[in-house]
């Protein structure tokens, strides 16, 4: 896993306590490898992963997941309550991806380029794959993804705010 997706899990252990009145300790890992080695040899109690790195590691029984933070249960776990039906309402949070090109890419290029993409994504055959290791396609416009995005700059800014996140932690 990247740097990038260490600092969402971060945050979003900060909306759970947040959300929870509780508190907990970030531990910083350098990637999600060394979390999960963590968390399935019994050295950290719980973490917040995305659903699709840790799939094999739940399904094989090495990681019990107690919770998914999406708005509904997962179909690849359908067993798994969300976090509003385990209690914890508020604690929606989506990990997602985004196909970017270039600052300055020609218009033409992106007209062409992005119905493509979304095209290659929800092909049934790609979209089951993604699907079969946690990961659910949207493949919305450009304009869609944008909105999408500075609404989720938003919301992160206040949790940061609220949590007194620093760029240290």
């Amino acid at each position: 896993m990247q740097a990038g997706s260490q600092l969402a899990n971060q945050f979003t252990a900060a909306l759970f306590w947040q959300k929870t009145g509780t508190t907990g300790i970030h531990v910083p890992y350098k990637g999600g490898s060394a979390a999960h080695t963590d968390i399935i040899g019994g050295s950290a109690d719980l973490s917040f992963h995305n659903l699709g790195s840790i799939t094999n590691h739940v399904r094989s029984g090495r990681m019990k997941l107690l919770a998914v933070t999406s708005d509904k249960r997962d179909p690849t776990f359908p067993n798994v309550p969300t976090m509003t039906e385990a209690g914890v309402p508020g604690l929606e949070v989506f990990s997602w991806q985004a196909v970017v090109a270039p600052r300055g890419l020609p218009r033409e290029v992106m007209d062409k380029l992005q119905p493509a993409v979304v095209a290659a994504i929800r092909d049934p055959a790609v979209a089951k794959k993604f699907a079969d290791i946690g990961f659910e396609v949207v493949g919305n416009s450009s304009a869609d993804f944008a909105t999408f995005l500075n609404e989720e700059l938003a919301r992160w800014k206040g949790v940061v705010d609220a949590g007194g996140i620093k760029q240290s932690d």
